[in-house]
């Protein structure tokens, strides 16, 4: 049995300081309701991941997004396989402390390094992850191949522009910013299992939500409607 579509939804980089009555939440929720079909899942990164308490604005808004049926993942980086061990733990633990009990259901570890030699450190940060959590996001931005048996999920590309699709198509990730045209880039979404693009830019393209996410919405709930009548062919 194979499926005919890979990609599964939006993988939203979120690392927005949230408000009372935050609009850019409302409005997220929002499409949520209106795409019902389409899994999303958002990245939220207070202070860096590098909290020491919980802050209220950031709880009231992880569980407005859960109760939307949003996935919310929380930020650790591993600065490419250069902070210690028990640092990147001790991170994921503030996240299951502070903020799993309003809905946070993974981690997204950034700044991994894509090289095979340290297959055993991101191994041991993924066994971390999953006695804690559902859902692991991995943030390679480049293919490191080995870490299809490590996280559920691995960005193979963050950058400006992508040329060709990657070379194995599960567990795929594509967050493009500074993207000016987003019909350039449709045909390569469904090479990919979550996808998110911006016209933003750098030094920060993820710190708020990109104008093309009702383009993203319905390209996949488009797909999932058309899947649903043929999902499988033998």
């Amino acid at each position: 049995m194979t499926t005919l579509f890979a990609q599964k939804g939006i993988l939203i980089p979120f690392y927005h300081y949230p408000q009372k009555e935050d609009e850019q939440v409302r409005r997220l929720i929002a499409y949520k309701k209106r795409f019902a079909d389409v899994p999303v899942i958002v990245i939220i990164n207070p202070n860096n991941g590098n909290f020491q308490k919980k802050q209220d604005n950031f709880a009231a808004m992880i569980r407005r997004l859960h109760e939307a049926n949003i996935s919310v993942v929380g930020y650790v980086y591993t600065s490419y396989a250069k902070r210690p061990l028990q640092e990147v733990q001790e991170r994921i633990q503030a996240w299951v402390r502070y903020y799993k009990p309003f809905g946070v259901e993974g981690i997204f570890v950034d700044e991994v390094n894509a090289s095979k030699q340290n297959l055993k450190y991101y191994r041991t940060i993924a066994q971390t992850v999953a006695r804690n959590f559902s859902l692991s996001v991995f943030n390679p931005g480049v293919e490191a191949p080995f870490l299809y048996d490590v996280a559920d999920i691995v960005v193979t590309c963050e950058n400006s522009s992508i040329s060709s699709p990657p070379l194995t198509g599960k567990k795929n990730a594509l967050l493009l910013h500074s993207v000016q045209e987003f019909g350039k880039y449709r045909p390569l979404l469904q090479y990919y299992d979550y996808v998110y693009l911006t016209p933003l830019r750098l030094p920060n393209p993820w710190s708020a939500l990109s104008s093309y996410l009702p383009d993203l919405f319905k390209t996949l709930q488009q797909t999932h409607k058309f899947s649903k009548r043929i999902e499988y062919i033998q």
